[in-house]
């Protein structure tokens, strides 16, 4: 049996993201251009915590979570203007979806509802208006 040396362990990366950090195939970025696959081809165990439709305070609860469990060497916090980005559905409704996609028949609907409605995404976004910041008016 081979015996192991601190320097035969790869450093442990944990990688907390929105969709900036993981695959999306409308806009041609495949999985072997995300960081979690590049950086585990460099020899790093890479443990990606990466939520699509991540808000900055889920980004922070993944982060304590793995910031105390985990034992990582090194953390990369890749968020962009994820709340600030115009949602198609409000949290609560996300929740909603989630729930249906656990029922076989429910899922049906849910999924083409979110398909539908993303396909229409500029549209739906306008009309409701919904971003997980408060717009910040001068009252006069």
């Amino acid at each position: 049996m081979k015996s192991v040396s601190l320097n035969d362990n790869p450093s442990k990366i944990v990688l907390i993201g929105d969709s900036l950090s993981m695959l999306r195939p409308s806009e041609n970025i495949s999985f072997n251009d995300t960081y979690a696959f590049k950086l585990a081809k460099m020899g790093y165990c890479v443990i990606d915590r990466s939520i699509r439709a991540s808000t900055t305070e889920s980004a922070l609860k993944v982060t304590t979570w793995d910031m105390f469990y985990l034992d990582s060497d090194y953390y990369i916090l890749h968020l962009g203007v994820c709340d600030c980005a115009p949602r198609i559905f409000k949290s609560w409704e996300y929740k909603i979806l989630n729930i249906m996609n656990d029922l076989p028949v429910l899922s049906i609907i849910s999924n083409f509802l979110y398909s539908y409605l993303s396909s229409r995404r500029y549209y739906y976004t306008k009309k409701r208006g919904i971003q997980n910041v408060r717009h910040l008016t001068k009252e006069r």
